[in-house]
């Protein structure tokens, strides 16, 4: 229970009062600041370490979002790179492969181990070459018979040119032939003609 320093019901001296604010006051208001002292000092220990603490989670926040960062930009490099050779590789087998097709050679074949865009367009690159490759064999093949049947089409042709040539020389000779038998018919004639006469004249 709380008990009054100074009995109100009571009178005091003068000299009571000052020994008992010597022996009473004095003790219990010293003893009051230590204990605010103390509160004091307890709650500003507290704050250091509630400071130190959120200044201790701000450094690590800092230090994680600059490893973050870092990480973020190491991997962006790294995914950039990887990104970049997984399409120009394939792409310069295909654009060296279609350079030796231009050239003629469709035996090139693009060997791509792939199963994204870029296989299905070297697959398409490698039937489309075939198909040339056996369109050209059957032109060559065409050619090949196109020029036999021209050769024996000259063969029949200049058959054809002899037989007329020995059709016309036969031609000639049978008109010859015909012209002789023509004068020798004109001669009979007239040799008739004087036989005839002869007669006549012998009777």
């Amino acid at each position: 229970a709380y008990k009054p320093i100074v009995d109100s019901g009571r009178v005091y001296r003068p000299d009571e009062i000052q020994s008992l604010l010597d022996t009473r006051v004095d003790p219990a208001c010293k003893e009051f600041l230590a204990n605010v002292n103390a509160e004091v000092d307890d709650n500003k220990q507290n704050g250091d370490a509630s400071n130190d603490r959120v200044l201790a989670a701000v450094s690590s926040a800092r230090m994680a979002l600059f490893v973050g960062l870092a990480v973020g930009f190491i991997f962006a490099i790294t995914s950039g790179y990887v990104l970049i050779r997984a399409v120009n590789t394939p792409l310069s087998k295909l654009v060296s492969s279609t350079q030796v097709m231009r050239t003629g050679n469709l035996s090139e074949r693009v060997d791509l181990d792939r199963h994204d865009e870029f296989g299905v367009l070297a697959d398409g690159l490698n039937s489309m070459a075939t198909d040339l490759a056996k369109l050209i064999g059957q032109i060559q093949e065409s050619g090949l018979q196109i020029g036999s049947s021209s050769t024996q089409i000259a063969a029949t042709s200049q058959e054809h040119l002899s037989t007329a040539n020995e059709i016309a020389a036969t031609t000639s000779e049978i008109g010859a032939t015909a012209k002789q038998i023509s004068v020798t018919s004109k001669e009979l004639v007239q040799t008739m003609k004087t036989v005839a006469q002869d007669r006549k004249s012998v009777v």
